[in-house]
């Protein structure tokens, strides 16, 4: 299995033309070595973005994201619907932060680290404090709602996505590190750090004989529940994270996962170290192990193109162990018990896995690509509107035709019509 993991994005609103636009022709360079690497190594299974998509976390800069991402779904050799994305802290847009979020971020930044799962959960779970804490992901969750990667009030968390490695399942886990992410973000001080909470890790490696890769943002140095979530987090053999602009590998004591950040595809460019990268990462599972190979690409100036991150432009090849041995325990089983199990007051249903490869996500992603105006109009024609579609804003809208077209089974009807209309 071969995916690219991307990270940091961040994307304006305005993509200047080529002449003009330097970071667009970093990116241009980029595509050129994605479809380098194509050559070399095959066409890849799925784009595997880690957050910062945008960089206001604005309507306008998705548009333009998506089609950076149909272009490096074309060259990678993936359909445009095989894309799996988080939120990161430029998702969130924070002139939609008013006095409520502030009061949320207080509390959460300020509760004690074993009751942020229970005080998260019981935030989202009120309708008042589920809209105050996803409002400002709003035009984020439009964006990813054509990859099935979404969240809401009634869907807070992100549904596995399954591929086949081999004769092993592969599952894709999105963990959410933005819920309170402000300007004021820091690791450097418990109050001002991101929270994750328990109730997102119940599904991580829970299925045995089963490869698990969870994606999420924020680097755990970031997150006031770190040393809870470690333990949950550290089951799954891959780990993807972004943030830090900075690629990088760490592999557990006991062989059993890796944790592998990425550089930043379009970072600051007066940031120090200024080094646009992205990771295109290869799994090879072989009996009870897991041969993981990193191609870590970054910029090299003397070229101004892309290159390996290393001299010897080999990638970075580590091997894992799926298989414990007799009376073996993990590193993440030797931390304390209360650790490991989820808080009592965890209340939320956890969602059925869903295929990553399928004719239904693909029409999915067609549907929720095509213009909103052609989107209601098939709609209309088909009876999926809802009786008060004129009350609710254009997220509302896609989310309840798109259920009342998978309910009736009349997705496929839905796209015809967008595509011969």
């Amino acid at each position: 299995m071969r995916f690219l993991h991307l990270s940091d994005i961040h994307f304006a609103d305005f993509d200047g033309s080529p002449d003009t636009d330097l970071e667009g022709a970093v990116r241009g360079r980029m595509l050129e070595d994605i479809r380098t690497m194509t050559e070399l190594r095959g066409n890849s299974d799925a784009i595997l973005v880690v957050g910062d998509v945008a960089a206001k976390g604005t309507q306008t800069e998705y548009e333009v994201a998506a089609k950076f991402l149909d272009r490096v779904c074309e060259l990678a050799g993936v359909a445009p619907d095989r894309v799996a994305c988080v939120p990161g802290n430029h998702d969130v847009d924070r002139t939609a932060q008013g006095p409520l979020h502030a009061a949320a971020r207080y509390q959460l930044r300020g509760v004690e680290a074993p009751s942020i799962s229970d005080t998260l959960l019981r935030l989202l779970q009120d309708d008042e404090g589920a809209q105050t804490i996803l409002r400002p992901l709003r035009a984020y969750n439009d964006f990813a709602l054509r990859y099935g990667c979404s969240l809401s009030e009634s869907s807070l968390l992100w549904k596995p996505k399954v591929l086949s490695l081999g004769d092993r399942k592969l599952r894709l886990h999105g963990i959410t590190s933005a819920w309170i992410s402000d300007a004021s973000d820091s690791p450097e001080k418990d109050e001002l750090k991101n929270v994750v909470g328990l109730f997102q890790l119940a599904q991580v490696a829970d299925e045995p004989n089963t490869i698990s890769v969870a994606l999420c943002h924020h680097p755990l140095r970031w997150i006031r529940d770190a040393e809870l979530v470690k333990p949950w987090l550290s089951r799954a053999q891959i780990v993807l994270t972004g943030h830090e602009h900075a690629p990088g590998i760490e592999v557990s004591p006991d062989g059993t996962s890796i944790w592998i950040a990425s550089g930043a595809v379009n970072p600051v460019r007066t940031q120090a170290g200024w080094i646009p990268a992205y990771n295109l990462i290869e799994l090879e599972s072989v009996g009870e192990l897991l041969d993981v190979r990193v191609y870590a690409r970054s910029w090299q100036r003397e070229r101004a193109e892309f290159g390996p991150d290393t001299s010897s432009g080999r990638p970075a090849s580590h091997r894992l162990r799926l298989a414990r041995l007799p009376g073996e325990q993990r590193d993440s089983d030797m931390a304390p018990s209360d650790h490991r199990v989820p808080p009592a007051g965890m209340a939320v249903v956890p969602p059925e896995p869903e295929p990553f490869v399928s004719d239904e996500r693909q029409m999915v992603y067609r549907v929720m690509r095509a213009s909103p105006d052609a989107r209601r109009r098939a709609a209309r024609e088909l009876n999926l509107l809802p009786p008060n579609s004129e009350d609710m804003d254009g997220l509302e809208m896609d989310r309840e035709l798109l259920r009342r077209a998978l309910e009736e089974g009349t997705l496929a009807a839905l796209d015809e019509r967008i595509r011969n209309a």
